[in-house]
């Protein structure tokens, strides 16, 4: 849950003066069950990463699974609690907030935390797997049933709404075959109790490395015998030749295609490296796809929709009117 709100416009906060709070920390009416000391009352450490933003300040609430944003100083405050008395944290930001602001904070804090059940100190003592080490080890021995691989970073689209195009930064790297392999012979050792293993190919674009994928399976196939493995990727299909197809169907793969909808909302977003729409290269690769495998295609293929606001879903239903060929019972998720 996100709010986007400061904490003094989430939460009621009467006016407190600073003598009455003073009286309620001497008597352990603080939040965060303050503790006395020689110096003062001392607040435990709440259960929060602060982060920010060119905009904002925030700060998560692990026990809540919330985002909260705030204002300077309680951001400021919250990273001194459990490290300062709350004597030692006027001094410090009086000069810089003023009294009545530090005050003021200091009344959000506790009101969150009574009333919002937030900025709590509690945490988790023992993590329950429900699995003992002894069941835990044995499923990593013996029931590794899947392993994806990063095939590679790069991909040939650069869509507005992928993380990875914008946000990650130098040198993007492909995945050796040795390591390829490597993972391989993992799966195969680790899998003795799962009666059929699967291999996924994840990028980036995988079918940047079809050669790549064509050894994995290859070697794949040599390790498990008549146990088996199946094959499965997502893919933007733009690459998607006949040959490619015929390779896949013959493979049995499952795809997912990943076409937002008809021309005019796939194009919005799933665009290349010159801005060009490639709603007209993913359907050909679909339409590919769909001819290599015919009749079987039904629990290997489907389309990936990323809906995206202005969320219009009765629209990406137009895409069956612009490819009347098109399967009305391919899967779409």
């Amino acid at each position: 849950m996100t709010e986007n709100r400061t904490i003094t416009q989430m939460v009621s906060s009467g006016s407190t003066s600073v003598e009455d709070r003073r009286d309620a920390e001497r008597q352990g009416a603080a939040h965060c069950e303050g503790k006395e000391t020689n110096h003062g009352t001392l607040c435990r450490e709440p259960f929060i990463k602060r982060f920010k933003t060119l905009k904002a300040l925030y700060v998560y609430d692990v026990n809540t699974n919330r985002i909260l944003e705030v204002d300077g100083p309680v951001y400021d405050i919250l990273g001194d609690y459990g490290h300062l008395t709350l004597d030692k944290i006027r001094q410090k930001y009086t000069p810089r907030y003023g009294a009545s602001c530090v005050e003021q904070a200091l009344t959000d804090i506790e009101d969150a935390c009574k009333n919002e059940n937030v900025f709590l100190p509690d945490r988790p003592q023992i993590l329950d797997f429900g699995l003992s080490p002894e069941e835990l080890q044995h499923q990593y021995e013996t029931k590794v049933g899947c392993i994806t691989l990063e095939v590679t970073e790069h991909c040939n689209l650069k869509c507005h709404y992928c993380t990875w195009e914008y946000l990650r930064t130098g040198k993007r790297k492909r995945m050796s075959v040795k390591t390829a392999l490597t993972a391989i012979d993992f799966l195969r050792a680790h899998s003795s109790s799962v009666e059929q293993c699967s291999l996924g190919f994840y990028g980036g674009e995988p079918l940047l490395e079809f050669e790549l994928i064509k050894q994995c399976v290859d070697y794949a196939r040599s390790k498990f015998g008549d146990k088996g493995v199946r094959f499965h990727f997502t893919t933007n299909a733009t690459l998607l030749d006949e040959e490619k197809a015929h390779y896949l169907a013959e493979n049995q793969f499952g795809i997912l295609v990943s076409i937002d909808g008809p021309a005019q909302i796939h194009n919005r977003h799933r665009v290349d490296k010159q801005g060009i729409g490639s709603y007209e290269r993913a359907i050909n690769g679909l339409r590919n796809l769909l001819k290599a495998y015919g009749e079987n295609f039904n629990d290997k293929i489907g389309i990936n929709a990323v809906v995206t606001p202005p969320n219009n879903l009765d629209a990406i239903y137009d895409l069956w009117k612009e490819n009347p060929w098109l399967p009305k019972n391919i899967d779409i998720n």
